[in-house]
């Protein structure tokens, strides 16, 4: 096989794996992220735990805490309030 023959070869296979993949791991969302605003810390990780979705505390109060950069669907980013929700954000 040439160079040309291979790469003709690999790179539709490689796109086809990776669509799978991320097409696999993407989840729906059961319900509006808006909704939690206002519940407690408790309550909305409740909540988004029985869909199956990946739970973080991006900052309560004053304090932030350090999070990676990478954005994955099945994730929601929490901001605390004096104990409740006050923003909900997917990645």
């Amino acid at each position: 096989m040439a160079p040309s023959d291979l790469t003709l070869f690999i790179f539709p296979l490689i796109y086809l794996l990776v669509t799978k993949f991320i097409k696999k791991g993407a989840k729906k969302m059961s319900f509006d992220l808006s909704q939690l605003i206002g519940f407690t810390e408790e309550e909305a990780m409740t909540e988004l735990n029985k869909s199956g979705l990946i739970v973080r505390i991006r900052r309560r109060d004053t304090q932030s805490f350090m999070l990676t950069m990478d954005f994955r669907r099945d994730r929601v980013n929490l901001e605390i309030d004096n104990g409740r929700v006050t923003k909900a954000l997917i990645g």
